[in-house]
């Protein structure tokens, strides 16, 4: 036997109290008692067996339904009405007049039950009891997909009469304070039916909402789900987007590449093709950290920047914060690049995989225990040297190229209060160039992550994190300097998050955090019998970076939401090592070293402390136009050792010591959103200045690699950054999509006291990466169901280049004068994107499901300039510009 359903705008009682070894009628009686529903029943009919219910809470239905299973009778609720018998069930449809809008009545054959939608949930529920009413309460819960038990990320859960929006963390939890009342409650996410629900609520209580998959997703791809996420989110300088969005854009070689679309978004730029990271807000490359489940990234690219190091297939979504980042996070000026990697179906086994010109892909997942655990496995390899045979260059034909990743996800539901996630991580690239040059870094990490909800109420995250690079090159060109160079980073975390809700205008969270960095500066070794090359062993650096944060979000009007967040800072820098003290009034060099201090392992060699601010505050103006406005102070602890303008896999990372200073910065922002025409278009435009303190900069022709002596090639200074970035997005439709231009200007001034450590004279100039004007275009059109196309635009302002200016001669040598520091500019960078996207036959219930994408990357052929050079010939000093594609 099974519960019969039919529902009629019925409500959802959830059942909050415990019963124990119950008659059935004596619970009949309690229920009545307390919830406002009533029970009809013969007496004689009602079966003879006990209810023992002693978890959190349970909707009424599901507890009646699993009693049903157990013993021979049926249960019908009709509104407030629950209808007992125990021959056969009552037809609802007999009480109603009325057309039935959604129909879940099941079929009886024979003695079995059929229902068409077993777990269907109402759109109204209960919660409480109204002789407990207080005057507050909490509602918590979890959110997830129907259909696998995956946390849906992506989410707005918009309370209408609070005009609201709550947040939700990774994992799908939600925890909310409410007064005892009714409330209407909206909830979407991108490929999820959107989802109404009426929510009564007298005391605090656990709701979990499963999220029904959008038949018809195929018919057009929505840009946002959360469509006020702009509007009505406390916020600002958050760029989010999910797999459908970033698997809509044109790729290089029909790779979808999460970081290159990152930088079609305002205020993101790259100095060029093939190279890796980019820049947020005018600020270096160093200053951005990207998280995969919380393991941070030390290297995020494939082949020194053509393709992403994370596999998209396995990436749910990602969140880049570009000011107003939250207490959470810290050790970064610019920005936080957090990727969340998709969690294993929970219901049933499912495969995926794909190929492109020069990968091959496959993912695979599925339960461990159905509805309680599951696991997802991503693997990624490439055989992309075919393609090398077709260059004609000689040196490329002799290259070899291979890399792969690989990502495991493994989660476990202990019970309604505990989860556990274990996550891994791991790429590695093989690069052998003109069989001269060899290549190899990984990256290695894993995270576990335990959740646990206290009371109802509170949630509380505790992370041990793992992460892991290694890097080496043998080089070869030059027999008498052949070379072996080697260096690793690691570093060990430790995080606990605890998010409180006192109250309904209150929402705080406290943590602690930790981590401890391992820089292995490597070796610079002679490779080969011939090499003159002299060894040098550079130092391992050790530091411990902690922090302890508290944010509180406080809603003292409708109109108007406060964020407020502290994260207290302590580095420490330690042994064993050797520091250098140096001449004041003289350049750092090691002539000018005038005493060696030595110290013992984990002993203090030096210490920074301070405090970063995040305070922000949304004024809503009406349900569709909000204004924002926010105050950002961070500090970094380790920066990179680079003199190229793209990063390469053979910068180093180096730690802030006694001779190196933390870098700082403060930020402030303004901005403005509104959603028009009906939600369908939003506009945002914000405005950012920000003061960045002890910059590094390098001298002019700064020697880095085998450097045992760092500081004696950098400066510190400071930088200044400001601009302004307009939106708009057309989030569906047949034609979706978006344009957005930003006008920036980034400068650096490295104008120190001491004469010898200043840079262009002690005048500011244009940072490497400074583009001030900068235009993208992104648009998906659905010609039919199975048949769109996609297109990007991309305009920006070419950066900035020293170049030689005059040549004179001394000593009979000829000898080039440059410029000032980035005086002049490489020429602007256009390009034209397209891609053609054919589906498979869209049956809902089928094996599998295919598609085809075509892509042309840079359509026009454009030779945008990656740099200009200059070569002697003869005795003439010509020009050459480099261009990646084209």
């Amino acid at each position: 036997m099974s519960v019969f359903f039919q529902s009629f705008s019925q409500k959802a009682f959830v059942i909050s109290d415990k019963y124990n070894n119950l008659s059935l009628e004596s619970f009949i009686e309690s229920v009545e008692k307390d919830y406002d529903v009533r029970f009809f029943a013969e007496s004689d009919s009602i079966p003879e067996i006990k209810v023992s219910f002693i978890g959190e809470s349970i909707l009424l239905k599901d507890l009646l339904e699993n009693l049903a299973k157990e013993n021979n009778f049926y249960s019908s609720i009709y509104a407030d009405n629950v209808f007992i018998t125990y021959e056969k069930p009552i037809n609802i449809q007999l009480l109603n007049n009325s057309t039935i809008v959604n129909n879940h009545a099941g079929e009886i054959n024979g003695n079995k039950f059929i229902d068409d939608n077993n777990n269907f949930l109402s759109d109204k529920f209960v919660i409480g009891k109204k002789k407990e009413s207080i005057n507050s309460t909490n509602l918590t819960g979890y959110i997830s997909g129907k259909e696998d038990g995956s946390p849906v990320l992506g989410i707005t859960f918009f309370i209408e009469q609070l005009q609201k929006v709550i947040p939700v963390s990774k994992t799908g939890f939600y925890n909310v304070a409410l007064k005892p009342g009714t409330y209407n409650i909206i909830i979407t996410a991108n490929g999820f039916e959107k989802k109404n629900i009426n929510l009564t609520i007298f005391s605090s209580g656990k709701l979990n909402i499963a999220l029904e998959k959008e038949l018809n997703s195929l018919e057009e791809v929505v840009i946002y789900s959360d469509q006020n996420s702009k509007v009505n989110s406390n916020k600002m300088g958050v760029e989010h987007l999910t797999t459908a969005e970033f698997n809509e854009i044109p790729t290089v070689l029909g790779e979808n590449d999460v970081i290159k679309v990152s930088l079609l978004l305002p205020g993101i730029s790259s100095v060029g093709e093939g190279s890796s990271g980019f820049n947020v807000r005018g600020s270096p490359t160093d200053q951005n950290i990207f998280y995969i489940n919380d393991v941070p990234i030390y290297n995020t690219a494939h082949v020194f920047g053509f393709f992403s190091s994370f596999n998209s297939d396995a990436v749910s979504d990602f969140t880049l914060y570009k000011s107003n980042i939250p207490s959470e996070f810290g050790g970064r000026l610019a920005s936080v690049f957090d990727l969340t990697a998709k969690q294993g179906n929970m219901k049933r086994f499912s495969m995926r995989g794909g190929i492109s010109p020069i990968t091959g892909r496959l993912m695979f997942e599925g339960p461990i225990v159905k509805d309680k655990g599951s696991y997802l496995v991503a693997l990624r390899s490439t055989y992309s040297n075919w393609v090398l045979n077709f260059v004609k260059k000689t040196d490329l034909k002799n290259s070899k190229i291979n890399f792969g990743d690989f990502i495991t996800n493994f989660t476990f539901n202990l019970n309604d209060k505990n989860r556990i996630k274990f996550f891994t991580y791991g790429s590695k690239d093989d690069i052998l160039i003109s069989n001269k040059t060899n290549f190899e870094f990984q990256n290695l990490g894993f995270s576990l992550n335990w959740n646990r909800i206290i009371k109802n109420k509170h949630s509380l995250n505790v992370s041990l994190i793992n992460s892991n690079y290694n890097f080496s090159e043998e080089n070869t060109e030059l027999t008498v300097s052949s070379y072996l160079y080697n260096y690793n980073i690691s570093n060990d975390e430790i995080k606990t998050i605890l998010n409180i809700v006192p109250a309904e205008k209150h929402n705080i969270s406290v943590g602690f955090d930790s981590k401890l960095y391992l820089n292995d500066r490597g070796n610079f070794l002679p490779f080969g019998d011939s090499s003159l090359v002299q060894p040098l062993y550079m130092n391992k650096e050790k530091a411990l970076e902690t922090a302890l944060f508290a944010e509180e979000q406080w809603k003292p009007f409708h109109f108007l939401t406060l964020t407020g967040g502290l994260r207290y800072n302590y580095y420490t820098y330690l042994g064993p090592g050797e520091t250098y003290e140096y001449e004041t009034d003289l350049a750092k060099e090691e002539s000018t070293i005038t005493d060696t201090l030595s110290y013992s392992n984990n002993e203090l060699i030096a210490k920074y402390q301070s405090p970063d601010y995040r305070l922000s505050a949304k004024f809503l103006i009406n349900t569709e136009q909000s204004v924002k406005i926010s105050y950002n102070t961070m500090h970094q602890y380790i920066f990179m050792l680079t003199n190229t303008v793209a990063v390469s896999p053979s910068d180093s990372w180096k730690l802030t010591d006694s001779n190196l200073k933390p870098m700082s910065s403060k930020q402030y922002s303004i901005g403005f959103y509104s959603n028009f025409a009906n939600k369908m278009y939003e506009i945002s435009v914000e405005s950012y200045y920000k003061d960045i303190k002890k910059l590094v900069e390098y001298k002019d022709g700064a020697e880095l690699l085998g450097n045992k002596l760092p500081e004696t090639s950098i400066f510190q200074g400071n930088l200044d950054a400001y601009g302004i970035e307009f939106m708009l997005k057309k989030k569906e439709g047949k034609l979706n999509g978006w344009i957005n231009y930003t006008y920036s200007k980034s400068t650096v001034l490295i104008n120190n006291l001491n004469p010898v450590e200043r840079i262009n004279f002690g005048e500011p100039y244009p940072s490497n990466f400074d583009k001030p004007h900068v235009f993208n275009f992104t648009g998906n059109y659905k010609f039919t169901r199975r048949f769109s196309v996609s297109s990007n635009v991309v305009y920006s302002t070419g950066r900035p280049i020293t170049y030689p200016s005059s040549v004179y001669y001394q000593n009979g040598m000829q000898v080039l004068q440059y410029s000032k520091r980035n005086e002049y500019r490489v020429p602007d960078y256009f390009r034209v994107d397209l891609s053609i996207k054919v589906e498979g036959n869209l049956k809902f219930k089928k094996l599998a499901h295919s598609s085809w994408v075509i892509s042309v990357y840079n359509l026009l052929g454009r030779k945008n300039a990656y740099s200009v050079y200059y070569r002697y010939e003869g005795s003439k000093v010509q020009s050459y510009k480099l261009s990646i594609f084209g």
